[in-house]
């Protein structure tokens, strides 16, 4: 069992909940995974990410990629690798669309 921040709440007063069933198990997986964190004396699991497709055409050729955004980071993912950017204001689909092509370019897409 995963103990990590269990010293917190128990400094701060908190006491332990017994919880059972898929929700509590979900969130237990996804506290262990780091995906998840203590607000008060829950655990508030964490909005799951959406991948989208973009395609663009490189030299002639239709390319591929699913992309998301997270934390301000977008994340461009192919078959053959995986790029992020960090957005800076700029208009998410125009990044993904530059990580495409910029993968298209050194062929990992």
């Amino acid at each position: 069992m995963h103990t990590g921040n269990l010293n917190v709440f128990k400094e701060r007063g908190f006491k332990r909940r017994q919880t059972a069933g898929p929700v509590a198990e979900a969130v237990a997986r996804q506290a262990r995974a780091g995906r998840a964190g203590p607000r008060g004396d829950q655990f508030v699991v964490a909005a799951p990410i959406i991948w989208k497709e973009i395609t663009t055409a490189f030299k002639g050729r239709m390319t591929g990629a699913s992309y998301t955004v997270e934390n301000g980071i977008v994340r461009v993912r192919t078959p053959l690798g995986e790029k992020v950017a960090e957005l800076g204001g700029a208009n998410v689909v125009w990044v993904a669309w530059r990580l495409v092509r910029e993968m298209a370019s050194e062929g990992k897409a």
